[in-house]
């Protein structure tokens, strides 16, 4: 678990991060949304020490990354796997040689303890013939697999992940997020991705957090089933205004406590809730859906709508 307290980071005196409280849960993938220039990738380096925080509190369960001695931020450094955007591999290195890396950097290992671990997470990642390649001979989702199985050699606490699928083609995206969050649960790691990814939000958002100018906007629990389950997103006429709809409640994402603003209840599929739901539509400008039928009112009511379909619709979407 990670807990921060009203985090702020600015450059030049313009706020990036603005006092920014949450939990990320453990044995969850927790997922930070917002679009480019939202602040998400300044945060995730804050979390991670990359970059100094100006104000604020992060704890590590209950450990104040703050206030850590060296000794003992060294030790808890230890615990974090990463996974950058671009992977970030060592390109004169081979596949193994790079996901051993962090063993001969914090281990005290020897070679062959240290070439078993890493054949370990290939497997785990499934890696296959790709031990001796160099990352100019593999393909981009190949890439990815090594990075996390490199950010998972030393069998994190902690996992933080910088869009951990852009660049990719959406059904290696999906293949991608989903070997994230069985990793995750296998393991039971606190696990934080960056993502602009509708798609990862549908397929492993567990707990989501959307930041807007480095503020952050909502977030949202998902208790059992997956969010896409009930996935809507709305977005008003004239103003900045988004709605999310999860498990058949309405949510403003500009409220500040992120209660329900409609109840759709068990009657959601129901004549009044219908006519509920196509009086909001007639005054948006624009819906993204999963559900079918409201992608059909919404297009009948002559709304720009986009339609998500999931893996048992389309293999590539």
């Amino acid at each position: 678990m990670i807990k921060i307290e009203n985090i702020s980071k600015s450059f030049d005196q313009v706020k990036v991060v603005d006092n920014i409280s949450t939990v990320f849960d453990k044995g969850k993938t927790n997922l930070i949304i917002g679009q480019s220039g939202s602040g998400k990738t300044v945060l995730m380096k804050c979390l991670v020490g990359l970059l100094n925080i100006d104000n604020g509190k992060i704890f590590f369960e209950d450990k104040s990354f703050n206030s850590l001695s060296f000794s003992n931020l060294s030790t808890l450094r230890k615990e974090i796997g990463m996974v950058f955007q671009g992977s970030a591999l060592f390109d004169s290195m081979s596949v193994l040689e790079n996901i051993i890396f962090p063993l001969r950097m914090f281990s005290d290992k020897s070679e062959d303890e240290m070439i078993y671990r890493g054949n370990e997470v290939i497997k785990r990642v499934d890696l296959k013939d790709a031990n001796n390649k160099l990352p100019s001979e593999i393909s981009g989702g190949m890439k990815k697999r090594v990075a996390i199985a490199r950010a998972i050699v030393l069998n994190p606490k902690y996992l933080f992940c910088d869009e951990p699928n852009s660049g990719l083609d959406p059904k290696t995206a999906i293949i991608i997020d989903n070997l994230i969050k069985e990793i995750t649960e296998e393991y039971n790691i606190t696990t934080v991705i960056n993502t602009h990814d509708m798609n990862s939000v549908m397929e492993i958002g567990q707990k989501i957090i959307f930041l807007v100018n480095g503020r952050k906007i909502w977030e949202y629990t998902v208790n059992s089933t997956p969010a896409r389950r009930g996935l809507i997103y709305w977005s008003e006429k004239n103003t900045s205004r988004i709605y999310f709809c999860a498990e058949k409640k309405l949510i403003s994402l500009n409220s500040e406590n992120g209660q329900p603003i409609k109840n759709f209840g068990k009657n959601f599929d129901n004549e009044a809730p219908f006519l509920d739901t196509a009086a909001i539509i007639k005054n948006l400008d624009l819906v993204i859906s999963i559900d079918t039928s409201i992608a059909h009112l919404s297009g009948a009511l002559g709304c720009k709508t986009f339609l998500i379909l999931s893996r048992s619709f389309c293999n590539w979407c």
